[in-house]
């Protein structure tokens, strides 16, 4: 067992150096954080303008936007920003990029700390900074920075490093001497940090993965006290077993999720083997090429005998094997393969997710950049001339920030974006979308052949059909005809669901046809294509809820205040809001049946009443006294 001689300090050189590297990255940042939102960003934070009618408890309480923990800490931090939603991405990804730097700061803090315990050598005062910058500039990074919704990575990420430092602390602290109480309330301190972080985002649960990752490696010579196994037990495995628990007890529900997917979970698990050995080739050799927001087409690996399988599966065992073998002698090393894999233990196993994303990485990379930059250091020492390391040091760093900078004037310039994602992605219907969103309305003949491209990609997806309805009906003004219906009746009968497109494609072409701005369309074919979704049982109740929500409005629009009625309770009963509660008292009261609407406002009030939420019980009153004074309107 080793002794702690010395303590981290940051001298002046150092925090300029830091404060630098601080200045480097929102420089070169700053372009890109006019681009756009993307993807979840739209679903995840559409009930922003919810807050201006119910305020922020409703927001992050009552919308059910996020994962099993509600996320609600992460929610607070977007509720603060919902009066620029959803003009200003700007405004957002300046607080993304905020964080971002914060955590930057706790990085140096956590590598000037571990290079307590490592050889004594000429540059070993330099790691925390070669660590901290090349963190910081990774392009992996960008995805979780410059995407919105990715805050939640980063604050869970903001919460992590905290409970690592406060276990550092404490560690490099008592190796030498036994406090349990002061331990006790570390470890309470550290559970308290895990239990933030997952209110941000669930993989928070993963601190006490990287925590012991760092005791079985770089911290395994220091001294322990006589506890240290109880201590260990309580704080750490204890949390762990626990989710083991709750994972096993929804394990058949996340299998379910693989029914309308063309893999299944053996499938998926291969897969993230061979996706795991990428991150690693991207995190370590960079390429501009390599990143983007749209992996919707990453190869599912089909056998156990596929030579992507093979290859990537030999290479992560025989870092794993050696990375368990070498804990003793090469615990840099070691730390920095099980620091890694920990970190994907739930997002890149089993779990019915997308198989790529890069912001996975966030902070599972920095062990590997640590792992990166001791090795240069290493070799500057052992190799005679010492210069050529350097130079190929600097060579390296200067690829990593060449590469970021490119990828960071691309996030600038939508339009280059979309189409240089298209090119590189071209199987991706996500890219393609996008493309397509590109073209509606400017070429209309091109936007036409991207939807059969997009038909051919995904064959089981109703999404393009959705699409070609809006793009002929709404834009080109040429209206379906009764052969084009019934292929859409077809489809619909026997698609499946692939994410939001086709909920959102409806929306907004219900919400054209109730403005008005696609007078051509035939409004009772839609009514009965939306029908035929409905009849569809491959969609779930969120979906269905939806479609019932969609007719409801098509059915004011027509007039048909009882049919609309009756659709909108359907709504309702399967995903309840408050918005449809106030639009059935809108209709009762215009029908006259005001003791039936008088009922419903009192079930609403009281609920709300009971719940103890003053705003939002005030805010109905101000919606509910506004019904009162004028009948609904038809274009409601």
């Amino acid at each position: 067992m080793i002794m702690i001689k010395e303590k981290p300090t940051i001298n002046r050189w150092q925090f300029m150096m830091l404060l630098c590297l601080l200045m480097l990255t929102t420089l070169i940042y700053w372009p890109g954080l006019d681009s756009r939102f993307l993807l979840d960003d739209f679903s995840n934070l559409r009930d922003l303008d919810t807050i201006k009618t119910y305020g922020f408890p409703y927001f992050i309480f009552a919308t059910d936007i996020a994962g099993p923990s509600g996320r609600p800490l992460s929610l607070v931090t977007f509720a603060l920003q919902h009066e620029s939603w959803p003009s200003a991405p700007f405004d957002f990804k300046l607080v993304n990029l905020g964080i971002h730097l914060l955590n930057g700061c706790l990085i140096y803090i956590i590598s000037a700390y571990l290079t307590i315990l490592f050889k004594e050598g000429t540059f070993r005062k330099y790691i925390p900074i070669i660590v901290t910058g090349l963190w910081l500039l990774h392009p992996i990074q960008l995805t979780t920075t410059l995407y919105v919704i990715q805050r939640m990575t980063l604050l869970s990420t903001f919460f992590m490093l905290l409970g690592v430092l406060t276990y550092l602390l404490m560690r490099l602290k008592h190796a030498d001497r036994q406090s349990l109480y002061k331990d006790c309330l570390t470890g309470g301190l550290i559970l308290f940090f895990t239990a933030l972080a997952i209110l941000c985002k669930e993989n928070g649960i993963l601190l006490l993965i990287y925590i012991l990752s760092l005791e079985i490696t770089i911290l395994m010579h220091l001294q322990r006290p006589k506890y240290w196994s109880h201590w260990t037990m309580f704080f750490l495995i204890s949390p762990l077993t626990l989710l083991i628990i709750y994972l096993a007890f929804k394990f058949e529900a996340n299998l379910y999720g693989y029914a309308f997917k063309d893999y299944g979970v053996i499938e998926k698990i291969l897969t993230e083997v061979v996706v795991l050995a990428e991150y690693i080739k991207n995190i370590l050799l960079p390429s501009p090429s390599s990143f983007s927001l749209y992996h919707d087409n990453y190869e599912i690996v089909r056998s156990i005998y596929s030579s992507r399988f093979m290859l990537s599966g030999i290479i992560l065992l025989t870092l794993l094997t050696t990375a368990l073998i070498k804990r003793k002698s090469q615990p840099i090393y070691s730390f920095a393969i099980l620091w890694f894999l920990g970190g994907h233990l739930l997002e890149s196993t089993y779990l019915n997710l997308e198989p790529y994303f890069e912001h996975r990485n966030y902070l599972p990379s920095f062990s590997l950049i640590l792992g990166i930059s001791c090795g240069f250091i290493y070799l500057s020492t052992i190799v005679k001339h010492r210069l050529w390391i350097i130079l190929t040091a600097f060579m390296y760093c200067g690829l990593i920030l060449a590469i970021t900078v490119i990828e960071v004037d691309l996030w600038s310039k939508p339009a280059l974006q979309i189409n240089e994602w298209a090119r590189n992605q071209p199987d991706s219907i996500r890219a393609k979308t996008d493309l397509y969103n590109l073209k509606i309305n400017k070429d209309h003949e091109q936007a036409r052949l991207i939807i059969e491209d997009l038909k051919k990609l995904s064959p089981k997806s109703f999404y393009p059909y959705a699409e070609q309805i809006k793009l002929d009906n709404c834009i080109r003004g040429l209206r379906s005809v009764d052969e084009d219906w019934n292929e859409f009746y077809n489809i619909a009968d026997v698609s499946i669901p692939t994410g939001f497109n086709v909920v959102v494609v409806l929306d907004n072409l219900t919400l054209q046809v109730l403005k008005n701005k696609c007078p051509i369309i035939d409004v009772e074919k839609l009514k009965n294509l939306i029908n035929h979704l409905i009849n569809n049982h491959k969609y779930d109740n969120v979906n269905h809820a939806q479609f019932y929500d969609y007719l409801s409005g098509l059915e004011i629009f027509s007039g048909n205040f009882i049919k609309a009625l009756e659709y909108l309770r359907l709504s309702d009963n399967l995903y309840p809001s408050i918005e449809k509660k106030i639009r059935e008292i809108k209709i009762l009261s215009s029908l006259g049946k005001a003791s039936e609407a008088e009922i419903r406002k009192n079930e609403l009030l009281y609920s709300f009443e009971q719940q103890g939420n003053s705003w939002v019980y005030n805010k109905l009153i101000e919606q509910i006294s506004m019904i009162e004074q004028r009948p609904i309107q038809e274009n409601e």
